[in-house]
């Protein structure tokens, strides 16, 4: 396992490479996953046929935050570094929840030749989500207090006892605002399997079976778990591609 570091003006990204195979797998996760613990995650797996290439998303393990507005071209500019260090003409691509919306990018960039989306936030934001996002005044508030996203967070999970810390929440919050710029057109011909969690309360399921459907090449499978079990979920059934 190797690291790698891209330095910009606008932030440094990290990333780690597990494995030594001839497959090249690029692999976005969700908040919350950094690349060292989702790299523990697979590190029991038979790897053998694969070269994993697991970014950290700025603001997670050992990327720095992103300064400015992150746009399609600065991003892809970072993942093209990838592409020129490593010499990977082929790849295949991995994304968990908020992590989607790191792939889409790419995928247009540069053809894939599969797609394994992992209960995915970027092909259908909750209403609630866009509302936040988009008026000014709403994104002021819940930046000035983080509790002010409390009452969506109970919106959806409809789980009134549960609290989260404001913190933690903050931190939702900024990178939804960074990652909003990029593009969320998930339209592409290119074998696709979508796994959504059964009890997910962070994204809506039909939503995404019915952009689904809209695939030339694709699967859809349910795991039987929580929006942020699923990953895990995934490892330990050996869905390892």
């Amino acid at each position: 396992m190797k690291s790698f570091f891209i330095r910009k003006q606008f932030g440094t990204l990290h990333y780690l490479q597990l494995g030594e195979g001839k497959e090249t797998v690029f692999f976005f996760s969700g908040f919350g996953m950094s690349a060292k613990s989702v790299s523990e995650m697979l590190l029991g797996e038979d790897l053998s046929r694969f070269t994993f290439y697991i970014i950290d998303v700025f603001g997670e393990g050992r990327s720095t935050d992103f300064k400015g507005e992150l746009t399609n071209q600065l991003w892809l500019s970072y993942l093209d570094e990838i592409f020129k260090t490593h010499n990977i003409t082929e790849y295949q691509v991995l994304a968990c929840s908020i992590g989607v919306r790191l792939a889409i990018p790419l995928i247009h960039f540069k053809k894939a030749n599969k797609i394994t989306f992992i209960t995915p936030d970027a092909i259908a934001p909750h209403p609630v989500y866009s509302v936040l996002i988009r008026y000014e005044i709403l994104r002021k508030i819940i930046l000035a207090t983080a509790r002010g996203l409390c009452p969506f967070l109970f919106f959806l999970s409809k789980r009134k006892k549960k609290f989260f810390h404001p913190s933690v929440l903050q931190k939702v919050f900024k990178q939804w605002l960074l990652l909003d710029g990029l593009s969320n057109v998930a339209q592409w011909d290119v074998p696709t399997k979508v796994f959504l969690a059964r009890h997910d309360y962070i994204i809506r399921n039909y939503a995404v079976a019915k952009w689904k459907k809209k695939l030339s090449q694709s699967e859809l499978e349910y795991l039987s778990c929580g929006h942020f079990d699923a990953f895990g979920l995934w490892v330990k059934q050996g869905r390892l591609f």
